[in-house]
């Protein structure tokens, strides 16, 4: 009877271990229009297009499951499955100056020493004497946390006579609905100054300089239509929703009170925008 006690007491205090926590992983779909390719150039376009992409996964630190690409003449397709949301920390390393040229007689750092620390971004102080066949030597360490991934998937130049954001595709909305990956806004103003707007003015680099201003804001809350179906109206309130933020954004950099209706290029004129489905 004491053993059996002893064990349910036993029992009672055991804990199960958990498994590790896998990293929050993604799909990430690339789609890329071509002039017409001639057919026996799609296939080592594929495998370029697969090479380059696992070799800037693995210089960014991002583990995946698959890479894998299609093709046609007019389109190359790249999937990748199981994406690192986030990339991997890493610490990294870098021998600098002998701790004889690195301190002076009384332990001080030389100006080789504060250098050495400057251009790794660390204080002198945080500097590491290690023991090398060469002799004692300063080291640099520097610890990088796995930053998260972001996707730049709209991007163009405004038609806008007056250089306002113009209507914009869904891209964004899309990826928005179905991975929940926040939407952070950035404007910026003073481009066209120095190319142009829809048609580029490459003489304008030359001369005078021009200012650009860019500005970046929080994630848009775009919860309200988390769980929508993600139909075509849809869509389309998700998008003038972040275009309106922009909008206003870039108001702020011109000092500008935005317009209202917003530049359709499909028509070439302002348009109202839609009303926005309920929740």
């Amino acid at each position: 009877m004491p053993t059996k006690k002893t064990m349910t007491k036993t029992a009672s205090r055991s804990k199960v271990a958990k498994a590790p926590k896998a990293p929050a992983t993604t799909e990430l779909l690339l789609e890329i229009g071509t002039e017409e390719l001639p057919y026996q150039f799609v296939a080592p376009a594929m495998r370029a297009l697969q090479q380059s992409a696992e070799t800037l996964l693995k210089d960014l630190r991002l583990t995946y499951g698959t890479v894998r690409t299609m093709g046609t003449p007019r389109r190359l397709v790249l999937l990748i499955e199981g994406l690192a949301r986030q990339q991997a920390s890493a610490v990294k390393e870098a021998m600098g100056p002998s701790k004889a040229v690195a301190f002076d007689q009384n332990g001080q750092p030389t100006r080789a020493a504060v250098g050495f620390a400057a251009g790794h971004g660390i204080p002198v102080e945080d500097l590491q004497v290690r023991q090398t066949p060469k002799g004692e030597y300063l080291f640099a360490v520097k610890q990088e946390k796995g930053q998260a991934v972001a996707i730049y998937p709209e991007g163009t130049i405004t038609a806008d006579p007056d250089v306002w954001p113009m209507t914009g595709r869904r891209g964004a909305a899309r990826l928005a609905l179905s991975s929940g990956a926040p939407v952070v806004p950035i404007a910026q103003i003073g481009a066209n100054l120095i190319l142009g707007q829809k048609k580029l003015e490459f003489r304008r680099i030359f001369g005078r300089r021009k200012d650009v201003a860019i500005m970046a804001g929080p994630p848009i809350d775009l919860s309200r239509y988390m769980g929508m179906k993600p139909t075509p109206d849809v869509l389309d309130a998700v998008t003038d929703e972040i275009l309106d933020v922009l909008t206003d954004m870039v108001g702020k950099l011109r000092g500008e009170e935005p317009p209202t209706d917003r530049f359709d290029i499909r028509v070439g004129r302002r348009v109202p925008k839609k009303p926005r489905p309920s929740e």
